[in-house]
């Protein structure tokens, strides 16, 4: 099986040709008059002889060589596949000389220096995003979308003083159906709820009498910290490649559990008993009594009992 595709302003493309070796492929070619090159001249009916490989995809590109139209053979073979890190793999076909600019809403730059004389360009690695293109200081496209783990060819060509371009899409981008994100929430749930409910009640428990609203906050302060990291990270793009961002979290939360077992080992719960009845705890008693009650407290403290309890009124 083989594949052959053409590319001007519209895609051409024939897929799985059979193919056993090599094949000579004649196809008469109608080609459409209503392009930005109307003073050129393009045969109605145009046959060409265009080989096919085994197991390989090949591109021919519609050009215009002096006042007449011609069909070129992208050297090589295309590449398909989609790339080890999912990002969009991109090339450009043209036939420009100049430095040509690609920029996205993330403010993300690529710059390619083209040379007529190099028919095609490399596949490139490019982030998502909605692209302008760019050649010298002439805005050629815009809204360009490339989407993760897609394979793009962009077609660039000089018409008399006029630029034209269009993206094909030789591979289709990633697709992934949101429902399989409905494991993951249900493990995070689940995650957060044990976590959640362990460091709530240790940090209020733990925390002086005085100063458990002002613990609860500052354990809350803390996750904003872990966000912000995450951010920085993100934002720095110290790594390449996703999985290792991941990997370096991992690291971070492996580091932080062996902190986390280094301190409780070595942490001596506080005395509740002691607490209850610590002076701290304790109101002043009432001299007029105008509640009825002794004092707010009894002697353990327990504020409750005497309220359950109250003393007779003379």
């Amino acid at each position: 099986m083989a594949a052959i595709s053409s590319h001007r302003l519209v895609a051409l493309q024939w897929a799985d040709i059979q193919v056993n070796g090599t094949r000579s492929l004649h196809e008469k070619l109608v080609l459409n008059l209503g392009l930005p090159c109307n003073d050129t001249h393009m045969p109605l009916n145009w046959t060409e002889e265009n080989l096919l490989f085994e197991e390989r995809g090949s591109s021919y590109i519609l050009g215009v060589s002096g006042e007449i139209a011609e069909i070129k053979r992208v050297p090589g073979f295309d590449d398909v596949s989609k790339s080890l890190t999912n990002a969009p793999r991109l090339r450009m076909i043209h036939n420009l000389d100049g430095p040509l600019t690609l920029k996205n809403q993330y403010e993300d730059i690529f710059k390619l220096q083209l040379m007529a004389s190099q028919l095609a360009t490399p596949l490139s690695e490019i982030t998502t995003g909605r692209y302008q293109i760019m050649f010298g200081s002439t805005k050629i496209l815009s809204d360009l979308l490339i989407e993760s783990g897609g394979v793009y060819t962009l077609v660039l060509q000089k018409v008399h003083s006029k630029i034209v371009g269009n993206l094909h899409t030789i591979t289709p981008p990633a697709q992934l159906h949101i429902l399989w994100m409905v494991p993951q929430i249900i493990v995070m749930a689940i995650s957060e709820i044990f976590f959640s409910v362990t460091y709530l009640s240790f940090t209020f428990n733990e925390a002086p009498v005085r100063m458990k609203s002002i613990i609860s906050s500052i354990s809350f302060l803390a996750i904003s910290l872990g966000n912000v990291i995450v951010v920085l990270i993100s934002s720095a793009k110290l790594f390449n490649r996703q999985v290792y961002q991941f990997l370096f979290y991992a690291g971070l939360m492996v580091l932080n559990t062996v902190l986390l077992i280094f301190l409780s080992v070595r942490y001596k719960y506080r005395d509740q008993a002691e607490e209850a009845i610590s002076p701290e705890t304790q109101l002043p008693p009432d001299p007029e009594n105008k509640t009825g009650f002794d004092t707010p407290y009894d002697q353990t403290g327990n504020l409750a009992a005497n309220f359950l309890c109250p003393k007779a009124l003379d």
